[in-house]
């Protein structure tokens, strides 16, 4: 079993109204993205602004908006369109363009601003290939364990993540399956940058049945989804990892556990490739040796 923090944290100090979270959905064929978010709010009357820039060139705005928030104090979720145009540029391994949304909440005393980037992509399969805005494409990639040296679960150094992505890069990879763990933001903010596709998945697996282990699992996966899930590089969702090998469960257990937890994944994103477990016969799985 897992547990315990392995990731930087931080604090974050807000006043009476706070930005929760922010879904980014690109849309390629209108060049459009659909953006959902939910706000708590102490006070009522607030109002909501949004801009998307470039990344690098936040004088060049490209979008913007405001939309007036319903008159009420709690949570309120909303969600609005961003039109980029013809000449938005897409998000590949070869071009990695990136967009900025900035999100902010005015009108109430003590509002809140957020930043996030994003990149208009598409990748899916079709006809048993992979697409990635429309096109097949080949992925050229590797397991990554991330055993380091003093720091054990991810680099010590933006510097030395860097060398380890652009050393995937140089030598021809474009794809990287970052096993049981979800990297931290800044890793996969660096993998945005530099075009390199990312399959992320939590730190479950080989996991003993108990009453809790459905629940660890499952906040585990949606707190995983909803802290990622605008990055451009993940392209996959990999919810466990050899779940036929947890132990004290029966067969019919494991597949009714993976299909709850897929579903609940799905909801919170529908724009990605998801695997409910990876590896692992189904035939090795008994009743807990």
């Amino acid at each position: 079993n897992y547990g315990g923090l392995w990731q930087g944290v931080d604090l974050l100090v807000t006043g009476p109204a706070r930005i929760e979270h922010v879904f980014i959905k690109p849309r390629l064929k209108s060049r459009s993205a659909d953006v959902s978010f939910r706000v708590n709010t102490a006070a009522s009357g607030a109002f909501m602004e949004w801009s998307v820039t470039p990344r690098g060139q936040p004088e060049r705005t490209v979008a913007a908006g405001r939309m007036a928030l319903p008159r009420r104090r709690g949570v309120i979720e909303g969600h609005f369109t961003v039109r980029l145009g013809r000449d938005a540029r897409l998000w590949s391994p070869d071009a990695p363009h990136l967009y900025v949304l900035r999100l902010k909440v005015n009108g109430v005393a003590g509002g809140d601003d957020l930043e996030t980037r994003f990149g208009l992509r598409e990748f899916t399969i079709r006809g048993g290939r992979f697409l990635l805005n429309g096109e097949p494409i080949r992925l050229k990639g590797l397991l990554q364990q991330g055993v380091y040296p003093r720091t054990l679960a991810f680099p010590e150094s933006a510097a030395e993540a860097r060398r380890e992505l652009m050393l995937l890069k140089r030598n021809g990879f474009n794809f990287l399956r970052s096993h049981l763990r979800a990297p931290e933001p800044s890793y996969l903010d660096l993998a945005d940058e530099l075009g390199i596709l990312v399959e992320a998945e939590p730190p479950i697996g080989w996991i003993i049945n108990s009453a809790k282990t459905e629940e660890r699992c499952r906040h585990a996966i949606d707190a995983m989804i909803v802290r990622d899930r605008n990055h451009p590089c993940i392209v996959f969702w990999c919810l466990l990892n050899e779940a036929y090998h947890f132990l004290g469960f029966s067969m019919p257990q494991v597949k009714a556990l993976t299909e709850r937890l897929a579903r609940s994944a799905r909801k919170l994103d529908p724009t990605r490739i998801l695997m409910d477990t990876s590896g692992g016969s189904g035939s090795g799985a008994g009743g807990g040796s």
